[in-house]
C-alpha cells in the first residue's frame, strides 16, 4: 500500500474535497476551512481557576531569587594585588643550585 501523502511539503489533490465544491455559500462568500477544536483551544485540555494573588506572590518569589542570584557576594572586599616579581627567582648561574636544592 503506498502512503498518501507524497515527498515533504506536498500536498497533492483528493478526490471530493470539500474546497472543490461549488455550493452557493461557497461560491458567494469563499471556502472557510473551519478547525475541528472549539474557539478555548489553550484551556480545553483542563478546567483551571487562576488566584491572581498566588500568582502574584510566586511572581513576587521569582523576582526576589533573581535578585538574590545577581548581586555581588563581596563588594566591599577587594582582592590584594600581587606584585608578579615578588612570586619567582630569576634563575642564573650563580642561583641555580640554591633553586634545584630548594626543589629537592
Amino acid at each position: 500500500k503506498r502512503p498518501r501523502l507524497g515527498p515533504p511539503d506536498v500536498y497533492p489533490q483528493d478526490p471530493r474535497q470539500k474546497e472543490d465544491e461549488l455550493t452557493a455559500v461557497n461560491v458567494k462568500q469563499g471556502f472557510s476551512n473551519q478547525p475541528a477544536f472549539s474557539g478555548d483551544e489553550h484551556g480545553s485540555a483542563r478546567n483551571v481557576v487562576i488566584n491572581a494573588s498566588k500568582i502574584g506572590a510566586y511572581f513576587s518569589s521569582i523576582l526576589a531569587e533573581k535578585l538574590k542570584l545577581n548581586t555581588f557576594q563581596d563588594t566591599g572586599k577587594k582582592k590584594p594585588q600581587v606584585n608578579a616579581k615578588d612570586n619567582y627567582w630569576l634563575v642564573t648561574a650563580r642561583s641555580q643550585s640554591a633553586i634545584h636544592n630548594w626543589f629537592t
